[in-house]
């Protein structure tokens, strides 16, 4: 049986151009938040961290929402690039990835109110 452990209760789902576009640009730093940027099939993801002023941690997803990808500690003002096509990437804030111990393989759920870790 799996456990399910909310990572995060103040989602943003940018599913529009424009917020893709602008993402984390010019907020203050949260403490807890995950932005997730879906996309209609698997695409290779470059990230922007122009006028972003905080690290943060970002996941990449399949299409089963399993994480494929991670990295730890964006920094501000750098461009990112993903050699792996992603379904969805999720942006969080610096450490939630050492805090929840998050791994390749694992699987993520969420909804509009939260983000849940399935751990096996």
């Amino acid at each position: 049986m799996s456990q399910k452990i909310c990572i995060s209760k103040n989602i943003f789902i940018q599913n529009s151009f424009f917020k893709k576009a602008t993402g984390l640009m010019f907020r203050k730093k949260m403490s807890d938040f995950a932005m997730i940027f879906p996309f209609n099939k698997p695409t290779k993801i470059s990230i922007t961290m122009l006028f972003v002023f905080f690290k943060i941690d970002v996941l990449m997803l399949d299409s089963e929402n399993k994480i494929i990808d991670l990295d730890e500690g964006l920094k501000p003002f750098k461009n990112y690039f993903y050699p792996e096509k992603a379904k969805t990437f999720i942006e969080l804030p610096f450490e939630s990835i050492s805090k929840w111990k998050l791994k390749k393989g694992m699987t993520l759920s969420w909804n509009k109110s939260s983000i849940i870790l399935m751990k096996p």
